[in-house]
Parts: structure tokens; sequence; C-alpha cells
């Protein structure tokens, strides 16, 4: 799957979920920040993109920011273990 169609089929899901719409933050921000996942997601254009479709139905800016944050801050963990877990092996 391309950016672009992946782009467009978050999107849509976000417009016909309204109330899902910090689930689907909170795992782009936990795929973001776990070490290569990052490469495939495409989370800095979707977070702009999502926060303007929230902002714009009246959503409050709080939940997306909670939810981003504790998406953000298990990914590093998961990312830290990971590198702790297998440090030897990729030295």
């Amino acid at each position: 799957m391309d950016a672009g169609t992946m782009i467009d089929a978050t999107l849509r899901f976000v417009r016909e979920n309204e109330a899902l719409v910090e689930a689907v933050l909170f795992f782009l921000a936990f795929g973001e920040s776990i070490v290569l996942f990052s490469f495939f997601i495409p989370a800095s254009i979707l977070f702009l993109a999502i926060g303007g479709l929230h902002g714009a139905s009246g959503g409050s800016l709080m939940p997306l920011l909670v939810a981003g944050t504790l998406g953000a801050f298990l990914g590093d963990l998961v990312s830290y273990w990971i590198g702790w877990r297998y440090r030897h092996d990729l030295a």
C-alpha cells in the first residue's frame, strides 16, 4: 500500500468514525515511535489532517493531545525494550 492510499483510507475512516479518532491517533503515534515502523507510517501528514478534521467538527484538542502523547510514550518504551533486549545481537 503506498502512502497516498494509506492517507486517504485513514482520513476516510476518521471522517466516518469520529468516536474512534483518539484511538487512531494513539496507534499512529505508537507506530511512529517504534523503531523501523516509522518508515512505513506517514504519521506527520496524518497528525495534521486528523487534527484539522477533528477541529473543524468542533472536537476538543485535549483528548487528542493525551492520546498522541500516550501512544508516543508507549511506542518509545517498546523501542527502548527492543534495543535493550537485542543490544548484543545488533552490535
